[in-house]
């Protein structure tokens, strides 16, 4: 019988009988199938008819086929942090709004989920029923029918809704929240007791979380999409990401795996004084010559030893007003400024983070770095021999990934790698270059800035002026 084919059928059948009773003033309801048969006549006399009420509602189970299958995978890879973030950091007005709309949902997981899986579950087996019959009146009994009703459920209900909503997932979750909400409250009976169960087993649900290396390789990730879409937006990608944010991200994400022994300038390069030194003539044009604010002092008779140990920091500063035709003792200066006490000193082995919190907390912006005591001791350490001098700038340069060039630093730009590298050169314990940006030897070209200095300037009346006509007082 044609009841049999098609589950509609019945359906229509027992609606029509019902009507037929209501217009005869009788209460009397279709028991049999030829009862319904009758009725069913009277409403679908043609097949033709039949067929299109039956291709009408698999289009539809079709829709809705794809529709949950394409949210459970674009609501569900979204987390609750997820949406979050896309609200509170997003610039687009339409990806808040539809984060919004979705949040909500989102939060009972569980319950979403199980709707989804319920009602995709559904359609599709009632779906597979009509399409096997459509199949059959048209082609016959077959192959035909399971490869058509395979098709038809796989491609459009399963691959191209998956596909769409996999990239635009936020748009079609929140175009689909009035359908989805109604399909909760039909689906609740038995979707709620098996999400209510699933949260008491499996707890709270838990975004996966990001560590430090898993969060430099999303940054990276994002920096090359960037780059291959430079040209869409001057420079910038989709996410707004440049190069220069890539190196400040990269550089705070890996500032604390490095050491002080990996980026202080080592001791062989650095402008000492000795404790003894006399502020003469030709001291006060060294010190101006190389141009630091900070200069290490070491003890008496070690200037030109291999170990070296430093006693004091000695601010150029502390010079102001003092004449060089006094001959000081660059010993009374220091005690004058208490500059015994400016020393730091750390070991190598210690972390730039840490490193850098000791110099906020000392107050301190030069580090004497010394080998590693033997046994681990908090800084500052006692006297040791110095093996090289660390700044707050090279901390800085570790975070920025970057070169700070000032008004008295010499530049050499590498036009094959066409890019600039700081040079390890002599920076008295104020410039370091870091190893990892060493320069080339090929096509060097030096720059220096046009900035007016005033150490310039008076290193250029120390060496032009006899010394009895000039006196570098305050």
């Amino acid at each position: 019988m044609v009841w049999e084919r098609y589950p509609l059928y019945v359906l229509i059948g027992t609606l029509a009988a019902r009507a037929i009773a209501h217009n005869n003033n009788t209460d009397a309801c279709p028991e049999t199938i030829e009862e319904i048969d009758a009725a069913y006549d009277l409403v679908c006399t043609e097949p033709p008819v039949l067929m299109a009420i039956d291709v009408i509602m698999a289009v539809v189970l079709i829709f809705l086929s794809g529709l949950f299958s394409g949210l459970n995978l674009g609501l569900m890879s979204f987390t609750d942090e997820d949406l979050r973030v896309v609200i509170e950091g997003s610039s687009d007005a339409k990806e808040i709004a539809n984060a919004q709309k979705i949040r909500p949902l989102r939060k009972n997981g569980n319950l979403l989920l199980c709707t989804l899986l319920l009602g995709n579950t559904l359609v599709n087996a009632y779906l597979a029923i009509l399409l096997d019959a459509i199949s059959t009146t048209i082609f016959g009994p077959g192959i035909i029918g399971v490869v058509a009703t395979t098709f038809f459920i796989v491609v459009f209900g399963e691959i191209i809704p998956q596909s769409v909503c996999s990239r635009h997932g936020l748009l079609v979750g929140a175009m689909a929240v009035p359908i989805v909400w109604m399909f909760v409250i039909i689906c609740a009976p038995v979707a709620f007791p098996i999400a209510k169960l699933l949260d008491y087993v499996l707890g709270r649900e838990i975004s996966a979380p990001l560590n430090r290396e898993m969060l430099l390789s999303l940054i990276n990730i994002n920096l090359e999409n960037a780059a291959a879409d430079a040209e869409k937006a001057e420079g910038k990608g989709e996410n707004g990401l440049t190069k220069e944010d890539g190196k400040l991200l990269r550089g705070a994400l890996t500032f604390k795996d490095r050491c002080v022994g990996d980026i202080m300038t080592k001791v062989e390069t650095c402008y000492f004084l000795a404790e003894d030194t006399v502020l003469d003539h030709e001291t006060i044009k060294a010190i101006l010559s190389h141009g630091h604010t900070r200069v290490p002092i070491v003890k008496a008779g070690m200037l030109n030893a291999k170990a070296k140990d430093v006693v004091a920091v000695m601010f150029c500063k502390d010079l102001l007003g003092i004449g060089f035709e006094r001959k000081t003792k660059l010993s009374d200066v220091l005690e004058s400024f208490d500059a015994y006490k400016r020393v730091a000193r750390v070991p190598r082995s210690m972390k730039l983070n840490q490193a850098m919190e000791f110099c906020k907390q000392c107050r301190q912006h030069l580090l004497v770095v010394v080998d590693d005591p033997a046994k681990p001791a908090p800084p500052p350490l006692p006297p040791a021999p110095v093996v090289g001098l660390a700044t707050m700038e090279d901390f800085i340069e570790e975070l920025i990934q970057d070169e700070i060039v000032d008004e008295t630093d010499a530049w050499f730009y590498d036009r094959s790698a066409e890019e600039a590298s700081a040079p390890e050169t002599s920076v008295g314990g104020e410039k370091s270059g870091s190893p990892k940006r060493s320069v080339t030897n090929t096509k060097k070209t030096v720059v220096k800035s046009s900035h007016f200095d005033a150490t310039a300037h008076l290193r250029k009346l120390a060496n032009d002026v006899p010394t009895a006509e000039v006196k570098l007082n305050a």
